[in-house]
């Protein structure tokens, strides 16, 4: 069986030929880095962070990041369905978010990124679109489909939870 970092290309080269493989796997050493360190710093609030090796750290996040592609069975985002756009990684411009703001930003609304599962600081996660992951933040995915669910219900929408979400239901 091939392991998870080339099942993971596998994939992504088949939804956007365009990326040489080189680019996808150093966007996926650079979102370990930055995972591992946002990580590190919530684990050092509530635990002794010394003991970790950052190197082993950061390989382990980078294959959890290879997993969470692999296990993709769809191109699509999991909380809004909408088809990913993986030939936006690594193109993000800091420079040109500031200057051009919120239609900058707009551009790469459906851009994959990496998202922490439970919103634990451990490398469990979900691949979904960068919109999805900046408005659910550091909540749940049951938390963020209760907030939806709140907001649209609020706004006049009437909402029914599919049968076989845990923990939801249409009284919640």
């Amino acid at each position: 069986m091939e392991d998870a970092e080339k099942q993971a290309w596998r994939k992504v080269s088949q939804w956007a030929p365009e990326i040489e493989q080189k680019k996808f796997n150093a966007w996926v050493v650079k979102k370990a880095a930055s995972l591992w360190k946002r990580d590190k710093s919530k684990l050092s609030k509530i635990d002794d962070t010394k003991k970790f090796n950052d190197g082993e750290k950061r390989a382990e996040y980078r294959d959890a990041i290879y997993k969470a592609i692999a296990a993709m069975e769809v191109n699509k985002c999991p909380y809004t369905g909408d088809k990913l756009e993986w030939e936006k990684i690594g193109t993000w411009k800091n420079d040109d978010a500031k200057a051009e703001g919120k239609d900058f930003k707009k551009k790469f609304a459906l851009m994959p990124t990496i998202d922490h599962k439970n919103a634990e600081p451990k490398p469990d996660f979900v691949i979904c679109s960068w919109i999805a992951n900046d408005a659910k933040n550091d909540l749940t995915q049951e938390d963020f489909i209760k907030l939806c669910k709140t907001v649209l219900t609020h706004n006049g929408y009437t909402v029914s939870a599919p049968s076989g979400i845990s923990g939801l239901s249409q009284e919640n």
